[in-house]
């Protein structure tokens, strides 16, 4: 098993394996594959993309790096494994992965979002990632 670089030739399967797995609760996203896979291909610019592959792909996330007044952020940006390998401990694999990849790179902050209420969050509650004060907010522009 390994984690490799993600390819350009892997955009079609991370593009399915990100809508399969956003249209589950607690996200109950429906996204078209036109939109996702542009969405994909816009987050291969802007972030380093990695996949968990033992023969198969099992699951692939999204790192990326901010500045932020002196220090280096590392920011979590997408992290899924497929419905058929999930409580198997490879997300923490990933988890691990980017860690690791951020600490090689001087960085002492990780950052990430997750929905309340998902397994995700209570991983991540486990491996000692802390809510803060900051609170995402929207508004629907008519």
């Amino acid at each position: 098993m390994k984690i490799r670089t993600a390819k350009i030739k892997d955009v079609d399967w991370i593009v399915e394996l990100f809508i399969e797995e956003s249209r589950k609760k607690p996200y109950n996203e429906n996204w078209n594959k036109k939109i996702a896979k542009q969405k994909i291909l816009e987050d291969f610019k802007n972030n380093k993309v990695f996949i968990l592959d033992d023969k198969t792909n099992i699951g692939f996330i999204m790192l990326r790096e901010t500045l932020w007044e002196k220090e280096k952020i590392g920011h979590i940006e997408l992290i899924i494994v497929s419905s058929k390998n999930q409580g198997k401990g490879y997300g923490k694999k990933l988890l691990d992965f980017s860690e690791n990849f951020f600490k090689k790179k001087g960085i002492k902050r990780s950052v990430l979002y997750s929905e309340k209420g998902s397994v995700a969050f209570d991983i991540y509650k486990k491996r000692d990632y802390k809510e803060t004060n900051l609170v995402m907010m929207e508004k629907n522009l008519k």
